[in-house]
């Protein structure tokens, strides 16, 4: 039983790691104080943001431990390690 319990919680994990779905962060999240988190299971994440008005998407790198801002979007992001 434990050998199965193990599975189940590795692959809600790798669910967590691997999800491909998008976020959507709540209304309040983006600000320096309340960054918008995105999860991963490495210690630096790259991520993609498509902007709501030009559907430009911009590509940057997340590290472990940082807080990163975009400018152009005025919102703060941090990687949630798992």
């Amino acid at each position: 039983m434990r050998l199965l319990f193990a599975c189940f919680a590795s692959c809600a994990l790798l669910q967590a790691i691997f999800n491909r779905s998008p976020v959507i962060p709540p209304a309040n999240a983006g600000t320096k104080t309340n960054p918008i988190l995105l999860d991963s299971g490495e210690h630096a994440r790259t991520v993609g943001f498509e902007d709501p008005v030009t559907h430009q998407v911009l590509w940057f790198n997340l590290e472990a431990g940082r807080l990163h801002y975009v400018p152009d979007l005025d919102l703060y992001f941090k990687l949630n390690q798992l």
